[in-house]
């Protein structure tokens, strides 16, 4: 493994102070957490959540970077099947990242990972790990609010956001 899974943090950590973000660290987990605040939808912020762990398949060599984007607002009984739609019909084709949703307990958020099997990428793809959980909850929060509160169906939500 050319980067450590502690270089990875450190390197991380680093460019998180450069840019005047506050966040906490974990070090039993490996994981890094931090909250945006979000301006242009009804949800006020979004919990970011960071962790690096040996990958899976090459755990000796490979680690992988892996970033939920959790939403304050959980699906209950009533709305988790339309909100399964509403967020199927919001990843598909969606190419970087993707919304899951507990079925157990309704928590929603969105997850990127990154391979670094050959090394730590550059900041502006680790900038990714919390700009775009942040962005997707800003673009699909109205409509998760909405949906979950049962004043849209899924596919009317995707027609409001999408400006159809």
């Amino acid at each position: 493994m050319a980067v450590s899974i502690e270089q990875a943090i450190f390197a991380l950590r680093n460019l998180l102070e450069e840019n005047g973000f506050r966040y906490n660290f974990d070090e039993n987990r490996n994981a890094i957490s931090l909250n945006f605040s979000l301006d242009k939808s009804k949800l006020a912020s979004v919990r970011i959540l960071i962790r690096v762990v040996p990958s899976q398949t090459d755990p000796d060599n490979c680690f992988r970077i892996t970033s939920f984007g959790v939403i304050g607002i959980k699906a209950d009984e009533d709305s988790i099947a339309e909100m399964s739609e509403f967020l199927h019909r919001v990843n598909y084709g969606m190419i970087f990242g993707c919304f899951e949703l507990d079925y157990d307990d309704g928590e929603i958020r969105f997850r990127i990972s990154l391979n670094c099997n050959d090394g730590l990428p550059g900041p502006s793809v680790l900038e990714d790990l919390w700009d775009l959980p942040a962005m997707m909850a800003e673009r699909y929060g109205n409509g998760i609010i909405a949906v979950s509160m049962g004043m849209l169906s899924a596919e009317e939500a995707i027609k409001r956001i999408e400006g159809e």
